[in-house]
C-alpha cells in the first residue's frame, strides 16, 4: 500500500506545476489535505 498522498500544483497564470508527495498519516485523504494546501497557496 501507498504511504504517501501525490499532489500536483499548478499555477494556471505562468504554467509553472510541481509534484509533491505528503506522508498518509498526517492527513487522512484528499480534502484533508486540500484545505490547508488552498490557505497556503491561496
Amino acid at each position: 500500500m501507498n504511504d504517501t498522498l501525490k499532489v500536483l500544483i499548478v499555477d494556471a497564470g505562468t504554467g509553472f506545476y510541481r509534484m509533491q508527495s505528503y506522508p498518509l498519516g498526517a492527513f487522512f485523504g484528499p480534502v484533508d489535505l486540500g484545505l490547508p494546501l488552498a490557505g497556503k497557496y491561496n
